[in-house]
């Protein structure tokens, strides 16, 4: 029952399986390109709960880590930690700041930003301060 293939055929099979192959690959990258996937691997401590970009290669990310929400800062050169809290429970409604109206969401996120920034640019001239020592 071997039947022997002519090169055309084997031309045939080889072209679609390095077109599968090129598929394959073509697909993981898009989905490591736009981050897919990111916390699929649940059951573990650590969980992704929101992924923002802020441009081609800076992202701002919500992070879970034993009952805490903590938001980071990522960039090509840096990590920086912005801010953290405690985590809500599922029914427990998230009240905003005190003296902060309820619909002002955009600004806290601003003024927790602004803060953050401000903290680091402190951290850094106390430790050129203690370099210049």
């Amino acid at each position: 029952m071997a039947t022997d293939l002519d090169w055309t055929q084997w031309l045939s099979m080889t072209a679609s399986f390095l077109l599968v192959i090129v598929l394959l690959v073509a697909t993981l990258l898009l989905l490591k390109r736009f981050g897919l996937g990111h916390g699929a691997a649940g059951g573990g401590q650590i969980s992704i709960i929101d992924v923002k970009s802020l441009g081609s290669r800076q992202k701002l990310l919500l992070v879970a880590v034993r009952g805490e929400e903590i938001l980071i800062g990522l960039s090509p050169h840096s990590i920086s930690q912005l801010g953290n809290w405690s985590r809500p429970q599922a029914n427990q409604p998230v009240d905003p700041p005190a003296g902060q109206p309820a619909g002002s969401k955009l600004d806290s996120f601003k003024q927790a930003l602004v803060g953050a920034a401000q903290q680091r640019v402190k951290e850094r001239e106390s430790q050129r301060g203690v370099a210049d020592d």
